[in-house]
């Protein structure tokens, strides 16, 4: 029994291996290329020369440190994504800490104080940003992964402000930037005339540590945690424990790692310190297995994707970079099915009610053009409201028509996901399909039209929807580790074949969009004219499916087996109703209705692509979502919220209000988070109101 359970684990593992290796050797035939060539190359990219080799490791340790201090809280079932943030923040401190030793010290310090300082406030400033997420969940159950999402825009937001104020270089820049470090404070060369530094050998400690942690009592506690809550309290694991401490574990690596990017290859503060290692090291993390060595191989591993990636392209001539994030996408699609076949790899979510960096703003332009739209007069950055007046009828014109515009893509998606939510399921693959259905709608659209490229995107938004109903339903993967590798795929694919499909020496191939609705007189009623009357069609046609969603969840027999099944699946089996395929019809739903959203954004206003243009507009939805408690009215007013402060964050700029910039940036996000914790105090309220009346 155990022997035939081995074979197929081993097959299994055999058949994923051999599926990622198909999946390249096509990706690398559509590009034009020879496979052979282009493995080659990948090998070349990555072995070629000392620098290469130290490139690899330079890539692998900060993704290894990040995957493996995220062991506690992934086997507690506690999904954080916020490294991202963490990494931020600890850069922020080891930055601030290094150079007030320098200045106290007159620059005197040894090297050997630079490191522990750095070191600390590094790991200092990654825990403390850690505990706000894990305080909220401990306090009023706010759903981890949306929390920690939302704060890594936050972190972006406070990143960019520090670099523009009281961190901000002497020097004159072009992009915003810390001073440099004392020389001191650098890490030595760990492989002489490379990047390599010895904070690389972080990793053998950190896999040595958690090594040791997995043989350990609280490591059995941790994961029983996971499975059955009541065991673990009575081994003194209780939920405020675990959510502290495996946080606070996590945010320290991530912050730790700030300070070897600072120290160890920038030298500096940067923009870009977080460097996307924090998504990285989740993806690491599960392919890794949760096991400590696994973990630092498959840290080399994707580093050797990302570095051996340029080397194909230079091989061949024709295959984007950007095939290294499919790959990984589909890989950690391979692991989710492997993890499938093992109980107890990937603990299930808990706890929650129901997951290169981009501050997620929308466009300065996008909100020009919904304005414009409106046939208001869009004020110009950089200028002032006339009369003295901070902020004048047409300018709240044009932020309310922007406001209602930018909300139509978010509704849309959010329909969906509503239904998705209510069925009790979780779709974290929202923005892969946003961002694949956006770039087909672009490609189809140049060809066909827009209209159809809105159709066209809806049909891929189904076809990941499909994937991921196999996955889930079929081959039992846990959906956050399935959601997540589709929104690497999507994310990565776009970029793929946009990349392959623009001609040479083009940079973007723009097509015509869906023009806005001027209904004459109604749009010239002062302030609210322009928002209501003067807007796209797909404006519309978004409140008619708004109205369409909420008759289907109310007064349909899908309607009713979908609130049943997510209410008690159990109940809702033992009166005809089945929950796997109620669930699977409101993914397809919520996939056709992504992809649309995506469509929308790309040929609704803007005409053209860009990657990574969604800016992590799915994550946002799923906020809306549970601050609408899955109501489509609910929704609909949390997505008019959330545009409406994108819309004001962007035009007010230009007034007399005198608030730095990088708060109007991170103000959506915060505004959003503010609600979602009302939002889950209000429901943990009710809840606790129930049982006292029980």
């Amino acid at each position: 029994m155990i022997r035939s359970s081995r074979m197929r684990s081993v097959a299994l593992t055999g058949g994923v291996v051999a599926a990622v290796v198909l999946v390249a050797v096509a990706l690398i035939l559509f590009a034009g290329a020879d496979p052979l060539t282009g493995l080659r190359g990948l090998v070349e990219g990555v072995s070629s020369s000392p620098y290469r080799v130290g490139e690899l490791l330079v890539g692998a340790a900060p993704v290894a440190i990040v995957a493996l201090t995220l062991i506690p809280a992934l086997r507690a079932g506690v999904f954080s994504v916020g490294a991202e943030g963490q990494v931020t923040m600890g850069a922020i401190f080891a930055t601030a800490a290094i150079l007030w030793v320098r200045d106290a010290t007159s620059d005197a310090a040894p090297a050997a104080v630079y490191a522990l300082v750095g070191f600390v406030a590094g790991a200092v400033g990654g825990a403390a940003f850690a505990l706000v997420p894990a305080w909220l969940a401990v306090r009023w159950r706010v759903n981890v992964i949306l929390s920690t999402l939302l704060l890594n825009y936050v972190a972006t937001g406070f990143l960019g402000w520090t670099l523009r104020t009281w961190l901000a270089s002497g020097e004159a820049t072009a992009t915003p930037q810390s001073e440099r470090l004392p020389d001191a404070a650098a890490l030595p060369a760990l492989i002489p005339g490379t990047r390599a530094h010895v904070g690389i050998l972080l990793v053998v400690v950190a896999v040595v540590l958690f090594e040791w942690w997995r043989r350990s009592r609280q490591a059995t506690r941790v994961a029983v945690f996971a499975e059955r809550p009541a065991l673990a309290l009575r081994l003194g694991a209780t939920r405020q424990r675990t959510l502290y401490g495996t946080m606070l574990v996590s945010g320290a690596g991530a912050g730790v790692v700030g300070w070897l990017q600072i120290a160890g290859v920038n030298e500096r503060l940067l923009g870009s310190v977080s460097g996307g290692v924090g998504f990285s090291g989740l993806a690491v993390a599960l392919l890794g297995g949760l096991l400590p060595a696994g973990i630092a191989v498959a840290a080399v591993f994707f580093s050797a994707l990302t570095v051996g990636a340029v080397g194909m392209q230079s091989a061949t001539g024709t295959i984007p970079s950007s095939i290294a994030e499919v790959i990984k996408g589909v890989l950690l699609l391979g692991v989710a099915v492997i993890a499938a076949s093992r109980p107890g790899l990937v603990a299930p979510a808990h706890p929650g009610p129901a997951p290169a960096p981009d501050d997620g703003a929308f466009s300065a332009e996008e909100i020009t053009d919904a304005a414009a739209a409106s046939g208001e007069p869009v004020v110009e950055a950089g200028t002032r409201c006339r009369g003295g007046h901070p902020m004048t009828i047409a300018l709240w014109a044009s932020i309310l028509a922007g406001a209602i515009a930018l909300a139509a893509p978010l509704v849309i998606a959010g329909i969906g996901e509503g239904f998705v939510e209510r069925a009790g399921r979780l779709n974290l693959g929202i923005e892969g399909m946003m961002i694949l259905g956006a770039f087909t709608a672009i490609y189809v659209g140049s060809s066909f039209g827009p209209w159809l490229g809105l159709v066209a995107g809806a049909v891929v938004g189904i076809a990941l929807a499909l994937l991921m109903n196999v996955l889930v339903y079929t081959l039992k993967a846990n959906e956050i580790v399935v959601g997540l590798a589709i929104t690497m795929l999507g994310l990565g694919l776009s970029t793929y074949l946009f990349q392959l499909w623009i001609p040479a020496g083009r940079t973007n191939v723009s097509v015509p969009t869906i023009s806005s609705i001027d209904l004459g007189l109604l749009t010239d009623i002062p302030l609210i004219g322009p928002a209501l009357f003067g807007q796209s069609p797909l404006v519309y046609a978004t409140l008619v499916l708004l109205a369409a969603a909420w008759l289907v969840m109310r007064f349909t027999r899908f309607g009713l087996q979908v609130r049943a099944t997510g209410s008690d699946p159990a109940s809702a089996a033992l009166r005809g109703v089945r929950p796997r395929s109620v669930g699977a019809r409101a993914l397809l739903i919520g996939g056709a209705t992504a992809g649309l959203a995506g469509a929308v954004i790309a040929v609704g206003a803007i005409g053209s692509f860009t990657p990574n243009m969604t800016a992590g507009r799915g994550y946002i939805v799923l906020a809306i979502v549970i601050m609408g408690r899955m109501n489509p009215i609910g929704i609909a007013l949390g997505a008019l919220l959330f545009g409406f402060l994108q819309s004001f964050s962007l035009l007010s700029q230009s007034t007399s209000i005198q608030l730095p910039s990088e708060l109007y940036t991170a103000l959506p996000y915060l505004v959003t988070l503010v609600v979602l914790v009302l939002t889950s105090r209000a429901q943990l309220r009710r809840q606790l109101s129930h049982l006292r009346l029980s």
